[in-house]
């Protein structure tokens, strides 16, 4: 599969350059189900890095400057309008920072293209966007910074918080940094305080001392609550399982010196949740869930998962890494196009999220 994976992000690639603006900029989609209108940043974060593959793996300058080119955009006044955080979607009910998660995504492409590019400009201004960002201590949880600089609540969504502590690490190990070290710290000495897994092994969505909220509401809205919040948590949890996953293989991949490996829960709590992507019922949803392949692209981070954890955990089943990418190839790929837009309501993100088939390639490549 080394090989088909080799192919396709090299025809995709090829069909990125041709989709990119004159500015860097790339198609912007509308954050798949959520369906807030995007600007062009979060795409191009993540066509950047699936540029740098194809550069890596052709040495083909044209996928270099097609890089370069889009990490341009995104250090633009355009990208940051206000000369705080990215300027990432544009709706009256939500910020335009995309919470956490959109500035945890072009942290991460900046961070690998200013390592690999040797553009320091690139990862100084993800630290300048990293330490923006407040961490309340008692909880080890991030406040969200808004465009305008402004400070934000705590984010109540695990994976962000999980996201931008992983991309911190990243950062502090290119850019060691006192505050970015003891911010991340905080955040991994508290994290299972605020991971949950359900019985069968689903990492919860929301944080623990949001869900109490829920609790209560479910008291007055008994009836409402149990039938259709009860369902939307489900497929919200379920349709982003493997990204929370992904984000430990990640950090387990780049630095696997880190404390948090040496921690015997987070170990279990591993097991558990992969665990959980072995149920019938999991892979059975995944095409029916909006929030699953058809945005997260489940097939690509479970095949990394299997295959950055084999050393990690035992028992591990890395073999199944063919499966889980054909999984998602047939169901998404379109072969013609040279994208990864099929059965997708919001093709342009789906496509861009091919990058991360890039870690599958960095493991066993």
């Amino acid at each position: 599969m080394v090989a088909g994976w080799t192919e396709i992000i090299i025809s995709s690639a090829t069909r990125g350059v041709e989709l990119q603006g004159k500015k860097g900029d790339m198609p912007p989609g509308h954050n798949g189900p959520w369906n807030d209108p995007q600007t062009p940043v979060r795409n191009t974060a993540h066509w950047s890095l699936l540029f740098l593959e194809a550069f890596k793996l052709t040495g083909d300058d044209t996928f270099k400057q097609a890089a370069l080119k889009a990490a341009d955009y995104l250090v633009s006044h355009e990208a940051r309008p206000m000369n705080a955080t990215f300027y990432c979607r544009y709706t009256s009910s939500k910020d335009f920072c995309n919470g956490l998660i959109g500035q945890a995504w072009v942290i991460q492409a900046l961070l690998q293209l200013g390592d690999y590019f040797q553009r320091p400009q690139y990862i100084n201004l993800a630290q300048e966007i990293f330490l923006l960002h407040e961490i309340d201590q008692p909880s080890g949880l991030w406040r969200i910074r808004n465009v305008d600089g402004s400070i934000g609540g705590i984010s109540h969504t695990f994976n962000q918080q999980l996201w931008f502590a992983v991309m911190g690490v990243l950062l502090n190990k290119l850019r060691p940094h006192e505050d970015v070290r003891t911010r991340t710290d905080r955040f991994f000495v508290k994290m299972m305080d605020h991971l949950q897994l359900s019985r069968s092994g689903r990492i919860i969505h929301v944080i623990g001392h949001v869900r109490l909220k829920y609790r209560l509401v479910k008291q007055a809205y008994r009836f409402y609550f149990n039938r259709h919040q009860r369902e939307h948590q489900y497929l919200l949890e379920h349709g982003y399982h493997s990204f929370n996953l992904y984000a430990f293989a990640v950090l387990y991949h780049f630095v696997p010196d880190h404390f948090v490996w040496k921690m015997s829960n987070v170990r279990q709590m591993l097991k558990r949740a992969i665990n959980y992507t072995q149920d019938p019922e999991f892979k059975a949803t995944i095409q029916r869930n909006k929030y699953s392949s058809p945005y997260n692209p489940v097939g690509i981070e479970m095949a990394c998962v299997l295959s950055v954890f084999k050393d990690y955990l035992e028992d591990l089943n890395d073999q199944e890494a063919g499966e889980w990418s054909q999984l998602q190839l047939e169901r998404h790929y379109n072969h013609e196009q040279h994208l990864m837009n099929q059965n997708t309501s919001d093709p342009d993100t789906l496509s861009a999220r091919l990058y991360e088939a890039g870690l599958i390639l960095e493991k066993i490549g």
